[in-house]
């Protein structure tokens, strides 16, 4: 998965500051922001360093083509973003914001266009071998 640190080492409240701040941020994006290059963000995950001082923030875009531009905006209101969040979350400090974008629908229509080119090939294949295995069970049949 995206992020440094394996699921099972973050400490429960990681994992609950890590939720809120994806959920939050959502609701800043979809509520406050008024930039139109933010209104196709998804926020896909968020990992938070043990100190609760970093938050790294994944998201993907429903346009594709909208990824670089969307992160250009959420660089650019960063700022904004950690003082909402500033007064909805019940932290000490608010974590310093670093988005990312999240390619796991990418490797994953990778991967499935791979599977299905291998599943391909191999249906090539068994017709190939199947068609000589065919008249051999023939043969063997009219010889008994």
């Amino acid at each position: 998965m995206t992020g440094q640190e394996p699921e099972e080492a973050y400490t429960i409240r990681q994992r609950r500051v890590a939720e809120l701040v994806a959920q939050e941020i959502s609701l800043v994006l979809q509520q406050r922001a008024q930039d139109p290059r933010l209104s196709s963000v998804v926020v896909t995950a968020v990992r938070i360093s043990r100190d609760l001082r970093l938050a790294t923030v994944y998201f993907g875009t429903a346009v594709p083509e909208e990824r670089m531009t969307a992160l250009e905006a959420l660089q650019h209101c960063t700022s904004f973003i950690r003082r909402e969040l500033a007064g909805r979350l019940p932290l000490r400090f608010v974590p310093e914001l670093r988005f990312r974008l999240d390619d796991t629908y990418d490797r994953a229509q990778r991967i499935e266009r791979l599977l299905a080119e291998v599943k391909g090939e191999r249906a090539g294949k068994d017709v190939d071998s199947a068609a000589p295995h065919a008249q051999g069970a023939g043969d063997n049949a009219q010889a008994s």
